[in-house]
């Protein structure tokens, strides 16, 4: 393989990652799966692990945006760094299951969630 095929190479892969972690104002899953938001009092909370993030503001940006704008969700925060997702909501409104579903149908799969 010559050198400058070698660079156009790496260059591809490069702007691949770099437009994988752009964030984005919705895809079709992001506006299927979200919901109009509802002022939610918080009576549970729920912890998880989010597996497929890359970068702090394209993913773990936007996976607390979405689920902060998500029916039944008071409070979000999203840790890139150990890749936790911590949410205080209100039972009656969500459940754990139903935010697992918002975030692995974001960007087309790329996230996978451990409860």
């Amino acid at each position: 393989m010559n050198t400058r095929t070698s660079i156009w190479g790496l260059w591809a892969v490069l702007l691949a990652a770099v437009a994988s972690c752009q964030t984005s104002s919705s895809s079709d899953a992001e506006a299927s799966i979200s919901e109009t938001k509802v002022v939610s009092v918080a009576n549970a909370h729920a912890e998880f692990a989010v597996d497929g993030m890359v970068c702090a503001e394209g993913c773990a940006g936007t996976i607390q945006k979405t689920l902060s704008e998500t029916a039944g969700i008071a409070h979000c925060t999203v840790d890139f760094g150990s890749g936790k997702v911590a949410v205080d909501y209100d039972s009656t409104l969500i459940a754990p299951d139903r935010m697992v579903a918002v975030v692995e149908a974001m960007h087309d799969g790329q996230y996978s969630v451990r409860l």
